[in-house]
C-alpha cells in the first residue's frame, strides 16, 4: 500500500478542516491530502497530477508532517469484488478513483463523499478535493446513473419536517452527530434519533447516500 502526504498551498479556504485522520486530534493547520493506493505507479501518478494541479509544493512519502483533511484512495483498474469501505475512524472525507459506476456506488455506499473515474485530470482532481472541504458530496457525471438510478415505478412524494430539513442540510455540511447536536441545541442522544429517521426515511444506509438521495428527490442543493 503506498502513502503520500501532499500539502495544499493552494487558497482553499480549510476554515472546516476535518480532525485527523492518523491521531484524531484537533483541526488540521494548512490540510493535507492523504493518497492511498496499492499500485506505487498509480500512487505516484496520482501524486504528479495534484503536483501539477499546485497541491503538491511538499510531499511527505514516509507519513509524516501535516496531518491529512482529505484522503484519495485508488481502487485500482481490476479491484476485488465487494463493497468499499472508508476506514470507520475516519473524520476526513475519502474520495474514490474508480473504473467503474458499480465501484462508484459501491464506494458512496461504503461511506465514500465522492467517487471519480480513475482518469480525472489534475484541474478535475482539485476541484473536488474544494468540493469536498466545503463538505460537498463528488460524484462524476458518468457515474451517475449508476449511483442514483431513476425510479421505475412512481413513488408518492418524499416530504420532511423544518427539523429535519434542518439535519439534512447538517449532514450535507459533514457534521457529526455531536455537531449537529450543538448547532440545533438539543442533545447528541436527540440529535442521533433525527439521524437515524432521516436515514430510515430515505432508505439509505449511510449518511452519505442519505445526503445523496436526498438532492436528487430535490430536497437538497449541493
Amino acid at each position: 500500500m503506498v502513502e503520500a502526504r501532499i500539502h495544499s498551498t493552494s487558497p482553499i479556504s480549510l476554515a472546516d478542516a476535518r480532525p485527523s485522520l492518523t491521531d484524531g486530534s484537533g483541526p488540521v493547520p494548512g490540510g493535507g491530502i492523504l493518497i492511498r493506493s496499492a499500485d506505487p505507479l498509480a500512487g505516484r501518478a496520482l501524486a504528479a497530477a495534484l503536483e501539477f494541479a499546485g497541491l503538491g509544493d511538499n510531499l511527505v512519502r514516509d507519513g509524516l508532517g501535516r496531518r491529512a483533511d482529505v484522503v484519495l484512495y485508488d481502487d485500482g483498474p481490476t479491484p476485488l469484488p465487494g463493497q468499499l469501505r472508508a476506514a470507520p475512524t475516519a473524520n476526513e472525507p475519502w474520495l474514490a478513483l474508480v473504473a467503474s459506476g458499480a465501484r462508484a456506488r459501491a464506494a458512496l455506499t461504503g461511506g465514500f463523499r465522492g467517487a471519480l473515474g480513475r482518469d480525472a485530470t489534475p484541474e478535475v482532481l482539485a476541484a473536488a478535493i474544494e468540493g469536498l472541504r466545503q463538505g460537498i458530496v463528488v460524484i462524476d457525471q458518468r457515474f451517475a446513473v449508476d449511483v442514483l438510478p431513476a425510479p421505475t415505478t412512481a413513488a408518492a412524494p418524499l416530504t420532511l419536517t423544518p427539523r429535519e430539513h434542518q439535519v439534512l442540510e447538517l449532514l450535507a455540511e459533514g457534521l457529526s452527530n455531536k455537531e449537529i447536536a450543538s448547532q440545533l441545541g438539543v442533545s447528541p442522544h436527540t440529535a442521533k434519533f433525527h439521524v437515524t429517521a432521516l436515514l430510515d426515511k430515505f432508505g439509505a444506509e449511510t449518511r452519505t447516500e442519505a445526503v445523496v438521495l436526498a438532492a436528487r428527490a430535490g430536497l437538497l442543493a449541493l
